[in-house]
């Protein structure tokens, strides 16, 4: 290396070494660097690095002292500090939801069932409104069974629980414009009454739904386990006999473990929902049951579906069926494109009920966590309330684009699309909640609301009497009533 390219090395080395690491904000560290400042003498109280009144006289003292912002970046560092406890809040507020998202029931569609989750993270809304729709359906199916139960005019086939059992697998296999009691009743094509009377026909349908009830998932126990965990973990960090106390009082960061409360009535409803535990169960019990029904032998059509039910489905064969379940309707949190089966003899309300019902969690949750960001020290909108407000944007503008492309896009186009914006939002906004749990936001520009004050803008530097005050009545509070609504 030349000589003098060996000296240049060495200055930076130098100047590097001299920087010193509070040159980031660290409030306690800075804290005690301006007491002792003031008690030496070496920093006036009447200094312009501290905060004003109107009436121009500075608002601090030894015990508290409050910056400027230009005060802050020049005593405590202006870049960003972070966590020395980032493990231990991780654990507190950000991996217990990881663990819920881990509980969601997805559907059984090979490794695709994946991208489930990133659905659900990158649109909740439209995760929980196609949850709701498909509960509305079922509801509707089964309310559809009580008043009608013939395939025929002269053959009574079932009771109310069985045939509305038989409608959802129909709903569940068909593609999005077929009716499902069509379908139905197109499974009794061709049905030859002298080899198999409605008596025996009645046993096959008992048999058959409670095959499809069998094959269906229940882990709602062991989500209750996970939610009661995620209770405990929050908790704890309110209590400090349960969890050994924190590092420091929770302030804004445990505004985005609460925005994030929103996942959990998604993956309770979801395991309340289940799903089958195959994805070729409901396929294979609905056609073993279209092959009990005896055919009459001039009907080739109803032949046909003792090989192959796909048909009636509208599919050209069970490849097919099998291909197209993830953009069909087999993802119960992906649904854009099952529209709700209108009932004529009941009155079930608007369409767009489950839908307010999906937005509430997530605009519950944000306006809650938002209220503790406004409420903590200092006051008014800083950087842990942009990101709320980023977050819920995005959730808004991502169900609204969901919805847009089922309009604009055929259903496997508007799956991939779907994907890949979902994709652009869940994963920048898992890195985000991550690293703000660990520092993003430790920083004098964030600790002063600089966006929304401007100059005025200053930092407690012993804030920590506020924090705990806001720990024992106000957070907890908020917490409680997020959780109840």
């Amino acid at each position: 290396m030349p000589l003098r390219h060996l000296k240049r090395w060495n200055v930076f080395l130098a100047i590097f070494a001299i920087i010193p690491p509070a040159a980031s904000f660290n409030r306690d560290l800075c804290l005690r660097i301006v007491r002792s400042r003031l008690a030496s003498g070496s920093l006036s109280p009447d200094d312009e690095v501290f905060n004003r009144g109107k009436d121009g006289l500075p608002l601090s003292s030894w015990s508290d002292p409050v910056l400027t912002f230009r005060g802050c970046e020049e005593l405590c560092g202006g870049g960003i500090r972070w966590y020395t406890d980032s493990g231990p809040r991780l654990n507190t507020w950000v991996i217990p939801v990881l663990i819920l998202i881990s509980n969601m029931d997805v559907s059984p569609i090979d490794k695709r069932k994946y991208q489930t989750i990133l659905h659900l993270l990158g649109d909740p809304i439209n995760s929980l409104w196609s949850l709701l729709t498909k509960i509305e359906v079922w509801s509707r199916l089964h309310h559809t069974a009580a008043q009608y139960r013939k395939p025929s005019n002269t053959v009574n086939v079932g009771e109310a629980k069985v045939m509305g059992t038989l409608l959802g697998a129909m709903e569940e296999l068909s593609v999005p414009a077929k009716d499902p009691i069509a379908v139905y009743l197109q499974l009794f094509r061709g049905w030859d009454t002298k080899r198999m009377s409605s008596t025996q026909l009645m046993d096959v349908m008992f048999d058959t739904a409670r095959k499809l009830a069998d094959s269906r998932t229940d882990d709602i126990l062991r989500t209750c386990l996970a939610v009661i965990l995620y209770f405990w973990q929050v908790i704890s960090a309110f209590i400090g006999i349960l969890g050994g106390g924190d590092s420091s009082p929770p302030a804004g960061r445990i505004a985005t473990a609460i925005f994030m409360t929103w996942i959990i009535p998604i993956v309770l409803l979801s395991n309340v929902v289940g799903g089958f535990v195959s994805r070729r169960s409901c396929f294979q019990i609905i056609q073993d049951f279209a092959s009990k029904i005896p055919r009459k032998g001039e009907d080739h059509v109803a032949q046909g579906y003792v090989q192959d039910i796909a048909p009636i489905f509208g599919y050209v064969d069970k490849e097919d069926y099998f291909v197209a379940q993830a953009w069909n309707g087999a993802i119960y949190t992906y649904r854009p494109h099952k529209q709700l089966f209108q009932s004529s003899s009941r009155n079930l309300g608007s369409s767009a009920f489950p839908l307010v019902l999906a937005a509430l969690p997530v605009i519950i949750s944000a306006v809650t966590s938002y209220v503790i960001t406004h409420y903590s020290p200092p006051r008014g909108l800083g950087c842990r309330g942009v990101l709320i407000l980023v977050f819920i944007s995005a959730y808004v503008a991502s169900a609204l684009l969901t919805w847009c492309f089922s309009r604009l896009l055929k259903p496997k186009w508007h799956w991939h699309w779907t994907l890949a914006k979902d994709a652009a939002i869940a994963i920048p906004g898992i890195l985000f909640i991550f690293v703000s749990s660990a520092g993003l936001f430790g920083s004098c520009r964030c600790a002063s609301t600089r966006m929304l004050l401007g100059e005025r803008a200053y930092v407690l530097l012993n804030n920590n009497p506020f924090l705990e005050r806001n720990n024992k009545t106000l957070y907890l509070t908020v917490f409680a009533v997020c959780l109840v609504l």
